[in-house]
């Protein structure tokens, strides 16, 4: 199963994304700040990444735009999410290179489908 490393910001959120993914065979990884996630995705790939595109603690895009540009993490997927109005951020994480780009409530509906899609 994956290694799923986690930037997501609110607590419960990745409780309930950690019970998820331990449920369908993965292991989460939660991160810190951009630093601490890619140097631990340097050291050791993930096969996926979460994005919380609304995460206070770093800035989400920026830190896409790092995780492509780092060889050992450019070909790890990229899962984003963000509330149903963040258009905006939603288009750039696309555009940032992000595989899937879904709302929270999606993410937390789908969340076993949508790992097993991006990491097959």
């Amino acid at each position: 199963m994956a290694t799923v490393l986690l930037a997501v910001h609110d607590l419960f959120f990745t409780a309930k994304l950690d019970a998820l993914l331990r449920q369908a065979g993965h292991t989460p990884l939660a991160g810190g700040g951009s630093d601490a996630l890619l140097a631990a995705a340097a050291a050791a790939p993930p096969e996926l990444l979460i994005v919380d595109l609304d995460a206070t603690h770093l800035d989400p895009l920026e830190l896409l735009r790092r995780w492509q540009a780092q060889p050992a993490t450019a070909n790890v997927g990229v899962l984003a999410y963000t509330h149903h109005a963040n258009a905006g951020a939603m288009r750039q994480a696309r555009a940032l290179g992000a595989a899937q780009v879904v709302t929270r409530a999606e993410i937390a509906r789908q969340l076993p489908g949508l790992v097993a899609r991006l990491t097959a």
